[in-house]
């Protein structure tokens, strides 16, 4: 008996094509963050999802928050005026002492697919915080602001078995912050 390849389809067969490849710098505990969340992800009966499908998920995401971009010169700024929109300044949310220290000994390259809109939302948040009177980040920067606030929230990723799923899961974690 043959068996049909094309009912055997993995999931990342739905990978969109056309992406542009950003490297990004992480360093190890938040390495070990996209590890230890994609191992929750599998063992709750989903996939093992990699880190390049989690950070275009959250990306979406935050593209969905509609933050306001005016008058935003760093990083650290542009972190706060998320964390703003969600938290809709009623509810203080952790210092960075909760995220995970750098040590330029223990960083790694990970590689992540993009696609041109996404692209275009770096670009456009990197262009606003140049003409703010900041200095210009890197698309990688800005993806790091992302995932450090991703790490803040504490998604819950069980049972997840796609970049849509996760991406739902992630704005679903973004409103439960909101409520709070």
């Amino acid at each position: 008996m043959r068996v049909n390849k094309k009912m055997n389809k993995r999931f990342r067969a739905d990978v969109e094509k056309n992406l542009f490849r950003i490297p990004i710098i992480l360093d190890k505990d938040t390495y070990n963050w996209f590890h230890n969340l994609s191992i929750s992800m599998k063992i709750s009966g989903g996939y093992k999802l990699p880190k390049s499908y989690i950070i275009r998920s959250l990306v979406n995401t935050v593209m969905r928050l509609n933050v306001n971009l005016k008058n935003i010169k760093t990083e650290a700024d542009l972190e706060k005026r998320v964390l703003q929109s969600l938290i809709n300044s009623r509810r203080s949310y952790r210092s960075k002492q909760d995220l995970p220290n750098k040590n330029q000994n223990n960083n790694l390259v990970v590689n992540v697919g993009i696609n041109r809109k996404q692209i275009i939302f770096l670009d456009k948040i990197a262009r606003e915080m140049r003409f703010s009177g900041g200095k210009k980040p890197s698309r990688s920067s800005i993806l790091n602001t992302f995932i450090k606030i991703a790490i803040l929230l504490k998604p819950d990723m069980s049972g997840i078995r796609s970049e849509r799923g996760s991406e739902e899961r992630f704005l679903q974690s973004f409103r439960n912050a909101t409520k709070n």
